[in-house]
């Protein structure tokens, strides 16, 4: 436990020290600002949710259905939100293999990373924990049995979702450290199984959501979401767990609330203790198979290829991208999950409205104004979120760390190398936006005309955000990481590309908001011509400004980069 214990503190202070580093010497204004203004912008959404809880908890009362179900929701948005990536960068931590060689054993240098990563994610489960378990109590007037167990729900709302992490995550990785292929089947493989791992959460999702039925108009919107969670709780009472908690909290005797909690804890430690088999298991030999000394590294030839300078550059940035297993995850697995908020869109629209069977997706596409609103709001929405989850635009000089020492003797304009990067940053953005104007036509019924305009226009939407974003990143690299998934979770350079894309998406809105209200007084197709054509104009202004002022103060701040 010494040991155990010492480790824990060592990682800390590792991951402390990185941090106050990376901000020493920088301006802290405009990243205060930056997470100011990202939390105007998300208190409306926290506000509402503390809203509704409180008038869930009011109508349902202590139903622990509607309690175990809001425990599983809160843990899927805590394992969405980091357990998978945080789990996956233990075993993909640069410097895993370096513990290997400590006197110790290598399932407590194991439990000693899950506990970093466990500790990171109780920041989600307070939020968590503020917007809806605590509303919920408040509105259900709660016993003294619900308030004591507070503290209990807010350690494990977390825990079963990280330990999910681990079991996934543990066979999965131990599969490609024994792989000997090459990196791009590697990453093929990973990217494959986290698209299927979307959809068989979707396929769960649509099972649980559609499955009640909503006809009823003589109830109000309150009593529809009880009715769901209190259904679709009684369904998943196989997370025993959460319901023997839920049973608990909403017990009137002190003996179901002592059963209740006894049993909860009896089964999370059954979980810990599958985890930890699996870990003991193959944690030593997935680092010891993942050192650079491995026999996968050796015997392969180096080829030359030729070509422009542009070309290959941006050829050895995307092979750099795909040989490291972390930032190529995190590269492609977050634009790939944009497409799957559609499809989320899609089923919340599609739930039955009024005793005709008619679907919200089907009324909103009945009302005149739709083809002309629905294409605008999805096209600033996706270009909102697509700039803050493309990591190779976010980071494009954090990610080659120390080396980017060796970019200072390359012969070439460093304009060139920042063109380079912000084309493949926008290439990779390109696949996942044609996704996105393929899903709105196919599901949300936009007109094929005005999906390729929303195409048209992400493309050099994307392109301008890439180029701030680069300028951005090349004004403050964060140099000297050891895990590029702790730098990337810390967000602050991508609360800053996402506050660019909103004043970029208020011009946007801007340029639209009159043609829309022309189009509403006289239902004219004219209208909509002329507001898509300002609307790629934008587009194409945005992003000649954009490219045009990070070309031209990029070397001086490239230049001040000490690696």
């Amino acid at each position: 436990m010494t040991k155990y214990r010492a480790l824990v503190k060592m990682l800390l202070v590792q991951q402390l020290r990185r941090v106050s580093h990376s901000v020493k010497g920088k301006k802290r204004g405009g990243t205060i600002a930056a997470c100011i203004l990202l939390a105007v912008c998300f208190a409306p959404l926290l506000v509402g949710m503390f809203v509704l809880m409180l008038a869930v908890g009011g109508m349902a009362g202590r139903d622990a259905n509607v309690l175990s179900m809001l425990l599983l929701c809160c843990q899927g948005a805590v394992f969405l939100l980091g357990s998978l990536t945080s789990v996956a960068s233990i075993f993909d931590s640069r410097d895993s293999d370096r513990l290997l060689y400590l006197p110790i054993r290598s399932i407590t240098a194991f439990w000693a990373r899950f506990t970093v990563v466990y500790l990171g994610e109780l920041i989600v489960s307070a939020a968590c924990m503020v917007c809806v378990i605590v509303p919920y109590g408040i509105g259900a007037l709660a016993t003294l049995h619900f308030w004591a167990l507070l503290p209990l729900i807010f350690l494990l709302i977390p825990l079963f979702p990280t330990l999910l992490g681990v079991i996934v995550t543990v066979p999965v990785s131990a599969l490609f450290a024994s792989l000997k292929a090459n990196p791009v089947v590697k990453n093929a493989l990973r990217i494959a199984l986290y698209v299927v791992f979307m959809i068989v959460y979707v396929a769960v999702f649509m099972s649980f959501g559609l499955s009640s039925d909503s006809s009823d108009t003589s109830q109000n919107d309150i009593a529809h979401v009880v009715e769901f969670l209190s259904s679709v709780g009684e369904k998943t009472k196989f997370c025993h767990w959460n319901y023997t908690l839920a049973t608990a909290a909403t017990a009137s005797l002190f003996t179901a609330w002592a059963a209740g909690t006894a049993l909860c804890l009896a089964e999370n430690a059954a979980i810990f203790a599958v985890a930890s088999l699996l870990a003991l298991a193959f944690y030593r030999r997935i680092i010891s198979s993942s050192t650079e000394g491995s026999p996968s590294a050796e015997g392969k030839k180096v080829v030359y290829g030729g070509g422009s300078v542009l070309r290959q550059l941006i050829s050895c940035d995307f092979k750099r991208v795909l040989r490291d297993k972390q930032l190529s995850f995190q590269s492609f697995g977050g634009l790939l999950a944009i497409p799957f908020v559609l499809v989320f869109m899609f089923i919340a629209l599609s739930a039955n409205v009024g005793e005709e069977g008619q679907t919200i997706l089907a009324l909103l596409v009945q009302q005149p104004l739709y083809q002309g609103v629905a294409p605008v709001v999805l096209l600033a929405y996706m270009a909102l979120m697509g700039v803050g989850t493309n990591v190779l635009g976010v980071y494009p000089i954090t990610r080659e760390n120390y080396a980017v020492a060796l970019l200072k003797t390359y012969p070439v304009p460093f304009e060139k190398i920042l063109l380079a990067k912000v084309i493949l940053a926008s290439a990779v953005m390109l696949v996942s936006d044609l996704v996105i104007c393929v899903l709105c036509v196919a599901l949300l019924a936009i007109k094929w005309y005005y999906g390729i305009a929303m195409l048209v226009a992400l493309l050099f939407l994307s392109f301008g955000s890439m180029c701030v974003t680069t300028l951005l990143d090349v004004k403050n690299p964060d140099i000297g990481w050891t895990t590029f998934a702790k730098t990337s979770h810390q967000g602050i350079a991508a609360m800053k590309a996402m506050l660019v894309s909103a004043l970029c998406m208020s011009g946007l809105g801007a340029v639209s908001s009159g043609f829309i209200v022309w189009f509403a007084l006289t239902q004219s197709p004219l209208p909509l011509l002329l507001m898509w054509t300002a609307v790629i104009g934008f587009s194409v202004a945005f992003a000649a400004v954009a490219y045009r002022i990070m070309s031209q103060k990029a070397q001086y701040y490239f230049e001040r980069i000490e690696a």
